[in-house]
C-alpha cells in the first residue's frame, strides 16, 4: 500500500513541476516578446473574480490582444519549444491521465497560459 501512495504523490509532484515549467516559459516568452504579463495576470484575475471585464480595462485589453497579434508568431515558436523540452523532461508520465488531468487543471488557472485566450476573447467584443 505504502509503494501505491508514494507512486500517486510522485505524479501528483510531477504534474505540479510540468505544469509549472509550461506556466513559466510561457511567461517568460511573453515577457521576452513585450506582452505586458502584470497588465495580463491584473486583467486575468480580476475577470475570475468579478466574472466580467471591468471598463477600466478596456484600452489594456486591445493593446495586449495588438501586441499578441503582432507577435504571435515568435511566442508560439518560443512555446513550441517549451513543449519540446517538457515532453523529453516528462515523457515517462505522458500517458498517465492523472498527470495530465492535474497539468491541465493548472495551466487552465494560470493567468499566463489561460490569459491570452481570454484576452483575445474579451477584445473580441470590445
Amino acid at each position: 500500500m505504502p509503494s501505491k501512495f508514494y507512486g500517486q504523490s510522485d505524479v501528483n509532484q510531477k504534474a505540479k513541476e510540468g505544469a509549472n515549467f509550461i506556466c513559466d516559459c510561457t511567461k517568460k516568452s511573453l515577457d521576452k516578446n513585450g506582452i505586458n504579463t502584470l497588465k495580463l495576470a491584473e486583467i486575468y484575475n480580476s475577470y475570475q473574480l468579478k466574472g466580467s471585464l471591468l471598463s477600466k480595462y478596456n484600452v489594456d485589453v486591445k493593446k495586449i490582444n495588438n501586441q499578441m497579434n503582432l507577435k504571435y508568431s515568435l511566442v508560439e515558436a518560443d512555446i513550441y519549444l517549451c513543449r519540446d523540452k517538457f515532453r523529453q523532461k516528462y515523457s515517462n508520465y505522458l500517458k498517465n491521465k492523472i498527470f495530465l488531468d492535474k497539468m491541465q487543471t493548472i495551466i487552465n488557472t494560470n493567468p499566463f497560459t489561460n490569459g491570452p485566450k481570454l484576452i483575445k476573447n474579451l477584445a473580441s467584443s470590445l
